[in-house]
């Protein structure tokens, strides 16, 4: 850059530092789903259907799950999950709360993403 060329060693240090890591930041933000859970991210959205799915997006990439995302960006909390009302009451608190939650899948790499479980942060 212009400036670097004016400064001091030390505050050339520090801006490049500064530079990378503001460079680097939106990256880590969204790497919050790998494998089979996305952690430490909120609900972006519940999406209820006239199907009996309920369709969860969060503030993660869900693309990076083991599983394929439904329309790709959802999970499916499905109607036969044992716990169902007790999920759905969760992922509504966490919404209304705007509380960190951790999901995990079912890990199935060739079919839809559907929850296992979830804890509220």
């Amino acid at each position: 850059m212009f400036f670097l060329e004016f400064m001091p060693d030390s505050k050339i240090v520090f801006s490049a530092t500064l530079a990378a890591g503001l460079v680097l930041l939106p990256g880590l933000a969204s790497a919050n789903c790998t494998g089979n859970s996305c952690r430490n991210v909120k609900i972006d959205r519940i999406y209820v259907r006239n199907t009996d799915d309920i369709y969860i997006n969060t503030t993660g990439d869900e693309t990076q799950l083991n599983c394929r995302p439904i329309q790709g960006k959802y999970i499916a909390l499905r109607p036969s999950h044992r716990q169902f009302d007790q999920v759905y009451s969760l992922l509504l608190s966490t919404k209304l709360a705007d509380k960190d939650i951790w999901i995990r899948v079912v890990n199935a790499p060739t079919a839809d993403c559907a929850l296992s479980y979830v804890v509220m942060e």
